[in-house]
């Protein structure tokens, strides 16, 4: 199955350029992340946790979310390809 295999390593090569390069054209666009409150808002910040993911952050919120309690799913949004510009935007149900 020479063939196969290397209709294989193509596709892998193929996948992974168009992978990078996606990303790239996409880069500054405008992303929302879905994520549930681990800790209440206060001062400037709240924490978050990412929904599929174990990764905990701790960022500034909106006035939207301002009163939302522990448990609360919301939405992180960020831009530029980069979580350092993520902001706690929304209510998951947006009210």
């Amino acid at each position: 199955m020479a063939i196969y295999d290397d209709a294989k390593e193509v596709r892998a090569a193929l996948a992974e350029v168009i992978r990078q390069e996606v990303e790239d054209l996409t880069a500054d666009c405008f992303r929302l992340k879905k994520a549930v409150v681990t800790s209440a808002p206060g001062g400037t910040r709240m924490s978050v946790k990412l929904v599929g993911d174990d990764t905990v952050l701790s960022i500034p919120y909106s006035s939207e979310v301002s009163s939302v309690s522990v448990g609360a799913v919301v939405w992180v949004a960020y831009w530029g390809g980069s979580m350092r510009n993520a902001i706690v935007w929304q209510t998951a149900d947006f009210n």
